[in-house]
């Protein structure tokens, strides 16, 4: 398990992250196993680069693809917004907010 991620949902605090060649700014809400079997976070992503074009919404990031990761200061509240993901759950949830 990621320590600074699963302390960052608890705490509902901003990650910086640099993930798939771009630094980007998310809010972690759910850190588990996804639906195919892989290490993920469902995350908010509010700023940043993405190789979508889309630097905001929400994301899932493969842990194994994840680079440097920094929770910040900033507190955020959960979105109430549906993820793309609400349908196909997480298999294992190790956090959430």
């Amino acid at each position: 398990m990621h320590p600074t991620l699963t302390e960052a949902i608890k705490q509902r605090r901003v990650l910086n992250v640099f993930y798939d060649g771009y630094s980007r700014t998310v809010e972690p809400h759910v850190y588990g196993i996804n639906s195919a079997g892989h290490e993920a976070v469902s995350c908010y992503q509010v700023g940043g680069g993405s190789s979508s074009g889309k630097a905001e919404g929400w994301k899932m990031l493969l842990i194994s693809k994840l680079g440097t990761v920094t929770m910040t200061e900033q507190k955020f509240t959960p979105r109430t917004t549906r993820s793309p993901w609400a349908d196909n759950p997480m298999r294992q949830i190790y956090a959430q907010v």
